[in-house]
């Protein structure tokens, strides 16, 4: 996307280098915010391999802002996560009198997901427990519903590891509809790393590396 000059000065220059009172400068400002008044907008582009891993995405578009004065800006609002994908086949016990799942539920599937991330990573969560005396204690946990699931739809719980550091790790969610592919809510949920007493401790040296951190 090209956005033509649109700085004061050069509007001056194309068309008003004749008159320099106040009155017209003033003018020509005035002009120029019309003009982005009229012309700003966010374009939804879709993630194209390219981009992916280059820049920074919010589901699945980012966003394109221009003309902004005399340049286009790309504005990333959130880091591209690598998912791991579980399929879920809803059954009828976890729907509610509506006909769709219960809103707790997501929560379940939620714990779901991240057993079969720590599984496609190359641990065990249970190992994690039983041989390293360590846990991933929730300490906060939200969910965002967009669209009901109902019985006998097969949904896509999509995981990824949002953020991590020693003593606190954040997971992000996505459900999703397996057929239409269809957004129906997102989650995150964050989890202290506490010893078999509950009390808090650090990510054992040996699982660091599945979260991406240093194990130096």
């Amino acid at each position: 996307m090209e956005c033509g000059d649109l700085s004061p000065l050069s509007f001056w220059r194309r068309g008003h280098s004749g008159d320099k009172s106040p009155h017209s400068k003033r003018a020509v400002i005035a002009h120029l915010h019309l003009i982005k008044k009229r012309h700003l907008k966010r374009v939804a582009l879709p993630i194209t391999p390219a981009l992916r891993g280059r820049v920074r995405l919010q589901g699945a578009h980012d966003r394109m802002t221009g003309p902004v004065g005399n340049e286009c800006l790309m504005r990333i609002e959130a880091p591209a996560l690598d998912f791991v994908d579980t399929v879920v086949n809803v059954r009828y016990a976890e729907t509610d009198q509506m006909g769709v799942v219960y809103y707790a539920n997501y929560l379940v599937w939620f714990e779901v997901g991240r057993v079969a991330w720590c599984r496609a990573r190359g641990f065990s969560y249970r190992d994690m427990e039983i041989e390293d005396g360590h846990r991933m204690m929730v300490a906060e946990a939200a969910c965002r519903y967009r669209a009901p699931a109902r019985f006998d739809d097969d949904v896509v719980i999509r995981t990824a590891a949002a953020s991590a550091s020693e003593k606190v790790i954040r997971f992000s969610y996505e459900v999703r509809d397996k057929k239409t592919w269809k957004l129906l809510a997102t989650g995150e949920t964050a989890h202290v790393v506490t010893d078999l007493n509950n009390r808090p401790s650090r990510l054992p040296a040996r699982y660091r590396k599945y979260f991406r951190l240093r194990t130096g």
